[in-house]
């Protein structure tokens, strides 16, 4: 009966064990996944905000209130992130690794064509040399 018991035991820490080293080995693939994640949700319900809000009120959001208006919430900043609205582009931007422009970029898919990632809001700018870097992902509303 120990051993059965031992065994079990020696089984969970091996599950536990390997999590841990695949994020020890690759810790910046999580991030990166969780900024793709948390960009593509927020940018789709953003823009569906903008969408909705324009349909109600005859006209394009001016604020990022007003495009949370629509879907009746503002997403959270997340990963040095924060969210903004310019130039009628909806922009998430912040001091960032190498990480997490990989996850923003992986973003785009399901995003409609106009996303881009650069170093300013408006979409231009190639991938900075150094990191931390200040980086944007945007999307026309």
């Amino acid at each position: 009966m120990y051993h059965v018991i031992a065994i079990i035991l020696v089984m969970a820490l091996m599950a536990i064990m390997s999590g841990v080293g695949v994020l020890y080995i690759k810790p910046d693939s999580h991030h990166r996944s969780q900024v793709a994640t948390g960009a593509a949700a927020g940018f789709s319900g953003l823009l569906q905000g903008a969408k909705a809000f324009r349909a109600n009120a005859g006209r394009a959001p001016a604020t990022l209130a007003e495009t949370g208006e629509g879907i009746g919430f503002l997403p959270p900043s997340f990963k040095g992130l924060s969210w903004s609205l310019s130039s009628a582009r909806l922009c998430l931007s912040g001091m960032v690794s190498e990480a997490a422009w990989e996850g923003l970029s992986e973003a785009s898919d399901g995003l409609p064509s106009g996303y881009a990632v650069g170093t300013a809001c408006d979409g231009t700018g190639s991938k900075p040399a150094a990191w931390p870097a200040f980086v944007a992902a945007s999307a026309p509303i």
